[in-house]
């Protein structure tokens, strides 16, 4: 069909029309088609303070990650790509392989697929095609699948090109039948491009063996969090005027402390307004050069204009998150030289200055964990759990601690974990008074802390766009 010059519009749709028609199957897709058609009902997000990825090997609901997925943690969430949770159990880890073995029950789910695992050595050849699929730096890039080819083998080790991110930890690598050869596991690079590691499948049969033999004593984990727990519907940051920043909450109003924690309460627009707050500030500086200097200013230079839809999901994500991070104390022998510094005015010693401040900085400022975190629970005033969390796990801060310190002078000698909690919004609207019950490790009190009244009115407050401009129930 030739097309006149005075008709190319026409024909343009015309082509348009008629490609949209043609079936997948007629068009030319790649081997990856149908590599992740075949295995994305296996693949899964392994979700604690952070997030990684797993495989399922077994019908009675045994899951592959890596070790380091669940390092820290002792609660565990699978979620399949249809958005059903499930609570897990650890079963067993081969630290030496960084292979963990998660148990969970399947009842309920019936679109899921066991993954093969290649079984046959060679395992694979280099100059071989792999795919791996996984859920890449962010939870909503799950099931994401990349292509490579085998480049090196090393001994349990898999060297190949398909792309690794954070969060692809703990994915299959597979082959073009579709069969698991491999566990994403790290990167290596040198400022270039990276080279991604994968361990080999079979390193993983003996962690099967051993989690097997434990099945036997173990309870059976619960049966899936139902996904009515996790809204579909992202929350309308882009839709919210802020006519006052000035006077709207700032993340202080958020906080409460206990003895031994500190509780910070995030909402989607906790850190949202913080970052207009900063891009105010910002191009008010910008404004007054371009004023002095006559140019203009684009809007392009708006941060919240472009960041929520193509950087992060963070700000339309419909939760609350709850940190709950430990306060440092000084250390008994720290309190002790202070006291003597102070009584014999050590602070004073006639050294030069840069000496002196660091001296006087550094005494009496070695800090500590009094109490470990172990669990913190939302329940009503008879202790009631009234909710259960979306996500829930620990995080290593232990080196920011030690850096924080160091920068002004002082010590941090000790272990620190954060927990990071995620709730349904809903969950601060059941009640109107709501408690935390605090668990620290080795300890059998529980400590009941109620949460500030003026916090649950900021996050109800917060909120209240999200149940008007969406169709999410307050169920």
């Amino acid at each position: 069909m030739n097309c006149p010059r005075s008709n190319k519009y026409f024909c343009i749709l015309f082509f348009s029309l008629i490609i949209s028609f043609i079936p997948a199957q007629a068009r030319k897709l790649s081997q990856a088609y149908y590599v992740h058609n075949e295995a994305k009902n296996g693949v899964v997000s392994i979700l604690t303070a952070g997030h990684g990825s797993g495989f399922l090997v077994s019908d009675d609901g045994l899951i592959i990650t890596n070790s380091h997925v669940v390092r820290n943690s002792s609660k565990f969430k699978v979620r399949f790509a249809d958005n059903k949770q499930f609570d897990a159990k650890l079963l067993y880890q081969d630290r030496d392989y960084d292979i963990a073995i998660l148990w969970i029950n399947l009842h309920g789910l019936n679109n899921y697929k066991v993954l093969k695992l290649a079984k046959n050595k060679p395992l694979v050849e280099i100059g071989e095609e792999v795919y791996a699929i996984g859920t890449p730096i962010d939870e909503s890039l799950s099931s994401t699948i990349t292509k490579g080819i085998i480049s090196k083998l090393r001994e349990g080790v898999i060297t190949h090109d398909a792309s690794l991110n954070g969060g692809n930890s703990g994915g299959p690598l597979l082959n073009a039948n579709s069969v698991v050869v491999g566990i994403n596991t790290f990167v290596m690079s040198d400022r270039g491009a990276a080279l991604s590691n994968s361990v080999s499948i079979d390193k993983a049969f003996h962690a099967l063996e051993e989690a097997r033999k434990k099945m036997s004593t173990e309870a059976k984990p619960q049966v899936f969090t139902t996904s009515k727990q996790i809204r579909q519907s992202p929350y309308p940051i882009k839709e919210i005027e802020f006519p006052n920043l000035k006077k709207d909450p700032k993340v202080k109003d958020y906080v409460m402390k206990s003895d031994f924690f500190r509780f910070i309460f995030f909402s989607p627009l906790t850190e949202y307004r913080e970052l207009k707050r900063y891009e105010e500030k910002l191009l008010r500086r910008r404004k007054k050069k371009a004023e002095k200097h006559d140019f203009e200013i684009s809007d392009d230079e708006y941060l919240t204009k472009n960041l929520p839809n193509y950087v992060t999901q963070d700000f339309t994500k419909p939760v609350v998150t709850v940190y709950t991070i430990p306060i440092p104390k000084a250390t008994k022998t720290s309190v002790f030289k202070k006291v003597l510094a102070t009584a014999a005015g050590i602070a004073a010693v006639p050294f030069d200055n840069g000496v002196t401040l660091a001296l006087s900085g550094r005494i009496g400022n070695t800090k500590e964990i009094k109490r470990y975190f172990e669990d913190v629970k939302i329940v009503d005033e008879n202790q009631k759990q009234l909710c259960k969390p979306i996500r829930e796990g620990r995080v290593d801060l232990t080196e920011q601690l030690r850096q924080a310190f160091s920068r002004v002078g002082g010590e941090f000698e000790d272990i620190a974990f954060a927990g990071i909690y995620e709730f349904d919004p809903y969950c601060f609207e059941k009640a109107n008074q709501l408690f935390l019950s605090i668990e620290s490790e080795g300890r059998e009190e529980v400590k009941i802390k109620e949460i500030d009244e003026e916090i649950l009115e900021i996050l109800k407050s917060d909120f209240k766009p999200y149940w008007e401009l969406t169709n999410e129930k307050r169920i």
